[in-house]
């Protein structure tokens, strides 16, 4: 039997509405507070590089959880060493999980959502409000340093190379004060764009301060480093400003430090920041324009 007009427009709406449907998880408790982690079945949850959602806490076992879909979405206990809890109920086995699941993992504390599209981008759009800088769209300093510290951990642990450069844009109050903070805003995103270009996807850059930057650079030793710090200054020396019929550059000075470098007592990316801006400031004192490593 043919269904009428309305009937049909109302079964095409609801069709809609359920293909739009995004599974995904919020951090809401522990490590990246805020992150989204759209989820595609079947999805591993661990420490490990090879896991679809990452959870870089200590309790959290290597590959702790999974969640599967099976006409309803459900999440199993990997062998883990901290279980796995839903609404702080330690499951045993697979358990189904519904829209709006508070779950624990480890010490983690995670939120399953099954709403459209439009909600995973506001939360998306909220997490960058929370972790980025809103001038540069950098990462901000709170980002930087929690995100550091456990891609450094876990650099140290595989062996690769880590390196941690300072940046400080040179005589920078005196830029905002003959020429305006507009301009020296504009300088600000100059020199993030110039970080930009000259770093890759999987270094970190972050905005640390007001004219102070910082970036980690994985799996580059720290002769490669020094380079790359020198042309990101050569780059924003050669950018030639105009303002009030005066022409000028603005220089930038540059500490670098290495973790592989550095003893086990030393792993703390406080510390490396320490080193990397005892460097910066020999660069400051001995004429600025210059990248010193330690």
């Amino acid at each position: 039997m043919d269904r009428e007009p309305h009937e049909k427009t109302e079964i095409y709406e609801t069709e809609l509405k359920t293909q739009d449907k995004k599974p995904f998880i919020v951090i809401i408790q522990g490590k990246e507070l805020g992150k989204v982690h759209p989820i595609s079945c079947p999805c591993t949850i661990g420490r490990s590089n090879g896991c679809d959602i990452r959870l870089m806490h200590p309790s959290v076992s290597r590959v702790h959880a999974r969640i599967t879909f099976d006409h309803g979405y459900y999440i199993e206990d990997d062998n883990s060493t901290n279980g796995v809890y839903i609404e702080n109920k330690k499951i045993d086995g697979r358990e189904a999980i519904q829209n709006g699941d508070i779950i624990r993992i480890g010490s983690q504390i995670i939120k399953f959502s099954l709403n459209t599209s439009s909600e995973l981008v506001y939360h998306e759009e909220i997490y960058d409000m929370a972790t980025k800088d809103p001038l540069t769209h950098l990462y901000n300093r709170r980002y930087f340093m929690d995100t550091g510290s456990s891609n450094i951990e876990r650099s140290f642990r595989n062996k690769q190379k880590v390196c941690l450069a300072t940046f400080d844009i040179d005589f920078f109050k005196r830029v905002n004060d003959s020429f305006g903070h507009a301009f020296g805003d504009t300088v600000l995103k100059d020199f993030a764009m110039a970080l930009a270009r000259f770093t890759r996807e999987t270094d970190l850059a972050a905005r640390i301060g007001g004219e102070e930057f910082a970036v980690l650079f994985f799996g580059a030793s720290l002769k490669q480093v020094i380079a790359i710090c020198k042309s990101i200054l050569q780059y924003q020396k050669e950018k030639i400003y105009s303002v009030k019929d005066e022409t000028f550059q603005v220089t930038v000075s540059a500490g670098v430090c290495a973790l592989n470098q550095r003893s086990d007592s030393e792993l703390s990316i406080d510390r490396l920041m320490a080193i990397a801006d005892e460097a910066l400031y020999q660069a400051k004192t001995q004429g600025r324009d210059q990248v010193v490593a330690i």
